[in-house]
């Protein structure tokens, strides 16, 4: 089975060396670690926030070369927090 989503070679300088990530179909994945170990910085370059190195394939497309539009069709990102200022219903 074919990765969904694909990170390599993702890094943001100066927080988060280089990184490969495959994720698969139907898997269940977490990261998990103490404060400041880069959790949030693989979020936000597979998302690409900060100017991420790297490439980021989800189904096969550079999700870092669309369109903003398209890539919001790839990828979302909302950060944690307690307080949302719009309703944000789910599926």
């Amino acid at each position: 089975m074919s990765a969904l989503l694909r990170a390599s070679g993702l890094a943001l300088p100066g927080r988060l060396h280089l990184t490969d990530l495959d994720l698969r179909p139907g898997s269940f994945t977490a990261l998990v670690g103490p404060n400041g170990s880069g959790k949030t910085s693989v979020l936000h370059a597979l998302a690409g926030i900060g100017r991420p190195g790297g490439r980021v394939d989800v189904a096969g497309t550079d999700a870092h070369r669309v369109p903003p539009t398209r890539r919001a069709r790839l990828i979302g990102y909302v950060p944690a927090g307690r307080d949302l200022a719009w309703p944000l219903p789910a599926r």
